[in-house]
Formats: structure tokens, sequence, C-alpha cells
């Protein structure tokens, strides 16, 4: 079965998930997921965030605190996390919005969309703190 995921969009899963080991969490959740996203540094999401007129500073101390409130389980010593469970769906609704705007491999944008569409989780709490949803975000795209 073919990777679903493109070099950018696994690029910035590997970054949310040397930042969940550096804020001792026992699992990737939706808030590493946006700082993977600001760290990669270049992308469409952020493109779309500066055109929305978010705080890119702003957004990854709101996500940073989100995980340090959350407490956290004793982590396992190695290095491997597992995705929440929460993680996990934002991660295959990525892979059906990358396929309803008729591409193939996930990007970095699929996955704020899919974020923005599960409104539980705490990405999309924080990003709704911005003002942007998921119809907002869409139209940033171009879509």
């Amino acid at each position: 079965m073919p990777d679903p995921f493109s070099t950018r969009a696994k690029e910035v899963l590997s970054f949310a998930s040397e930042e969940a080991l550096r804020l001792d969490d026992h699992t990737l959740d939706t808030e590493h997921l946006l700082m993977g996203l600001i760290r990669q540094g270049n992308n469409t999401a952020l493109t779309s965030f500066r055109h929305a007129h978010i705080d890119l500073d702003q957004l990854w101390q709101e996500a940073e605190s989100a995980s340090l409130l959350r407490g956290h389980g004793r982590r396992k010593p190695d290095f491997r996390l597992p995705p929440s469970r929460t993680a996990t769906k934002v991660l295959e609704r990525a892979q059906r919005e990358a396929r309803s705007l008729g591409v193939e491999l996930v990007e970095p944008e699929h996955l704020v969309l899919s974020l923005l569409r599960h409104k539980r989780n705490r990405a999309a709490r924080i990003l709704e703190q911005f003002s942007l949803g998921y119809d907002e975000f869409l139209r940033g795209l171009g879509g």
C-alpha cells in the first residue's frame, strides 16, 4: 500500500514528534501537529495563516501551552511516540481531505483542513481563538 503522505507532510509529522518528545508527552497530539507546521517554516498552510493575520509566535505559544497544561503520562524511553486517538483520526481524515480536493498525496494544508473539520481537538480550538475555521482556511487556499 503506497504511503499517502508527501515528503512535506512527513516532515511536519517528524517535527511534531520531536516537539512532543521535547515536551515529554507520551503521544503525538494535535497541538504538536500545529507546532510541526510552524517549525517547517515554509508551507501553504503557514501562508494561509499569515494571510489570516495569525501571529505565528503566538500560535506556537498557545500550542505549546496546550501541551504543557495537559497531564503527561510516563513516556516509554524508546523515542517512538504513537499518535493519540484524536491525532490518528486527524491523519486519516487528512487523506480524505486531499482526495476531496483531487490530490493523491496529503500535504501540510490537508492536515490543517482535517484539524479544522473535526472541532473536537486542541489544535482546532487554538485556531478558533485566532478566528480561523475550516471555511476561512479553505478560502485562503483558493478553494
